[in-house]
């Protein structure tokens, strides 16, 4: 009945194992690899792509904020949140500093303005145009992998004459004013000849302001100075890890993913899921014997079929719901909120929350089918299958009283998955035709319950208390003792689909909308056959429904062309970490919230709150299971839902 969130790599501090990484190191170089931000795909020009990229975002500033510190009353801040992007070149060539190239190029920086303090009330966006200058080092065309260093040179840009609140706001940043500015581009070519960009600055920045008589900052001026990391893109490995081993996304665990292992085996601070090989939380040397056993065991990935569940209708018959308090399943024990809480008793309806929207469309649940046999006409056959994600988010908030008298709190939820390995379920399939069948499937999941307290987001917002202030409450159903049970889900009737349904609507199928399918899984999950483009989502979703809790799933639709999404109208805004161990781990950075199908993508409508699975290391140095909570509220306008599809 439910889907889980991962869209932020997770990273794990690693053991080394120098015998056979030394053997691998001797012979092969390491590729690099980055941080996480938004994902930034560009056509090819000549064998490389065009810098500045064109990004549909731009440079973003995920993890941090510009400030206007200085000429504010003690205690006032303006936090100016900046997005930079419409890159219209001037001129380019040979030359710089770094001895590869030089952009002069003019920009269009969007900044969110929000007063604290004696400015609580300031809220405001602004537009100006930038003047930059970029430098950046020798790149060889035609590489598949292109990774050199950067800077800043030069940027400068003020808003025009005639604004109510600022005489003056001016930005100037990079080394030419005497502000180091560097950064570093990787540059992947992906399969079909675009490229990822993967690019940052670490820009050091002043802002001069002088408030305009009579406005919001009357008789207030000064300059703030301050450095902020400003990205575009992010690595190729996906935050969601489709295949293990499998760095450049071509479906294959192969010699050409060698040089990025061995790097993530290498590396002291922190290495990519992807490179975690037997599952294990730590990337050493151990992972090593996993890894050319998928290349000598032919490599292939497993077909990893994606669904969406369609957002509650507030009707439970046709919804996806969950009842707490059936003879299946028990409420949720008194106390369990805070001293004198009572048990709750209710129906929870639940909404879609996308696991990766720009990658991986509206899909919110993932299966892994990790084999496939031939499916001829006859008898059924019968297939491995395990639930990989789930995510789904409360439609509404959940009403908790305490000492028997009426609800006094609101509860905000989320269900992940456990990391607790459910047992393995199975999918019958049966050929009726050359073309398709039909499928039942039985599926167990352990789900994970999060909940969080909506008054103190409230708080949250308004800085009166910290993120680890926020009240979570997490039942994890594969914990022993837990007072829940795990599910058994079962699905039938749906219909298949065979390999020659490579598109839907125009968009390929391995394009993130049912992930690989390769050549030896040539199988498609509730699609239609005979196959027509669009038809594939007309029929209502398949269910699994039975007393106490439903799950209704569909295959996921994605804009015709693979149009970008915009970003949507969350702020990032704190974080809490739960480990099993009771010690605090490292959450991953967060990056900006997406608008999925729908606005907003998280059913707030102020504030919302996503799920990451994490490994937390404790005093000794060894790893154990939790998960990071991730803090979000609505921004202004203009980043709200007027700008989603």
């Amino acid at each position: 009945m439910f889907q889980r969130f991962q869209s932020v790599p997770c990273r794990r501090r690693f053991v080394s194992a120098i015998g056979m990484v030394a053997v691998l190191a001797a012979v092969l170089m390491a590729a690099p690899a980055a941080v996480q931000a938004v994902i930034c795909i560009v056509p090819d020009a000549g064998g490389t792509a065009q810098l500045p990229p064109q990004c549909f975002t731009g440079y973003l500033s995920p993890q941090q904020v510009h400030m206007i510190v200085n000429g504010l009353p003690p205690g006032t801040t303006i936090i100016a949140d900046l997005t930079h992007r419409d890159f219209g070149i001037n001129n380019s060539g040979p030359g710089g500093g770094l001895g590869g190239e030089f952009e002069q190029f003019n920009s269009f920086a969007g900044i969110n303005l929000q007063g604290t303090g004696s400015l609580g009330g300031f809220n405001r966006f602004v537009g100006m145009q930038l003047a930059c200058e970029t430098h950046i080092g020798p790149r060889v065309l035609g590489n598949p992998v292109q990774s050199f260093p950067t800077d800043f040179f030069m940027m400068q840009g003020q808003l025009p004459p005639g604004d109510p609140d600022f005489d003056l706001l001016r930005i100037t940043a990079g080394t030419a004013f005497g502000m180091p500015s560097p950064g570093h581009t990787t540059l992947t070519q992906l399969p079909g000849g675009n490229w990822n960009v993967d690019s940052f600055f670490d820009i050091t920045y002043r802002i001069d302001f002088i408030g305009r008589p009579g406005g919001a900052l009357s008789g207030m001026s000064g300059s703030t100075t301050g450095t902020i990391r400003m990205q575009a893109g992010d690595p190729v490995s996906p935050g969601f890890c489709r295949c293990k081993g499998d760095s450049n996304l071509d479906g294959l665990v192969n010699l050409l993913d060698v040089n990025w292992f061995v790097d993530e085996v290498l590396k002291v601070e922190t290495a990519d899921l992807c490179a975690d090989m037997n599952g294990d939380l730590i990337v050493n040397g151990r992972d090593i014997r996993s890894f050319l056993a998928a290349i000598f065991s032919g490599g292939n990935c497993p077909a990893l079929d994606a669904w969406e569940t369609p957002d509650s209708t507030g009707d439970i018959a046709t919804s996806s719901f969950y009842v707490f308090g059936t003879p299946e399943q028990p409420p949720i024990p008194a106390g369990f909120f805070g001293p004198g809480s009572d048990p709750f008793f209710g129906q929870v309806l639940f909404d879609s929350q996308p696991i990766d929207p720009i990658r991986l469309g509206p899909t919110d649940t993932i299966v892994k089918r990790p084999a496939m046999p031939p499916v001829p006409p006859g008898p059924p056959v019968f297939v491995p299958i395990e639930m990989l994600e789930l995510n789904l988010v409360s439609a509404q908030p959940i009403n908790i009283g305490y000492n028997g008298m009426p609800s006094t709190e609101t509860w905000h939820v989320n269900v992940a998955i456990s990391d607790t390995p459910a047992p393995m379920g199975a999918m019958q399939v049966q050929a009726v035709g050359p073309n398709g069948g039909s499928f039942t499937a039985n599926i167990g999941v352990r789900p994970v319950f999060v909940f969080t307290n909506m008054q103190d987001l409230q708080q949250l917002d308004a800085g009166l208390i910290t993120p680890d202030d926020v009240r979570i409450r997490v039942i994890d159903t594969g914990d022993p003792g837990s007072p829940l049970n795990p599910l058994q889900l079962q699905f039938g009737d749906g219909p298949i689909s065979s390999d020659w349904a490579s598109q839907v609507c125009g968009q390929p199928v391995e394009d993130g909308l049912f992930f690989f399918q390769n050549q030896g899984f040539p199988f498609i999950p509730g699609i239609n056959a005979p196959f027509n483009p669009c038809d594939a989502f007309k029929p209502g979703p398949m269910k699994h429904v039975r007393p106490g809790e439903a799950h209704y799933v569909k295959p996921p639709n994605k804009t015709p062309g693979g149009g970008a999404i915009p970003r949507c109208g969350y702020q990032f805004i704190g974080s809490k970490v739960f480990c099993r161990s009771g010690k605090i781990g490292q959450c991953p950075p967060a990056p900006p919230v997406l608008c999925g199908r729908r606005c907003p993508p998280l059913p707030c409508p102020n504030f919302g709150v996503r799920i990451v699975r994490i490994g937390c290391k404790n005093a000794v140095g060894t790893f154990n299971r939790g998960f990071c909570v991730q803090f979000y509220r609505l921004r202004p306008p203009p980043f709200d839902c007027a700008i989603c599809p």
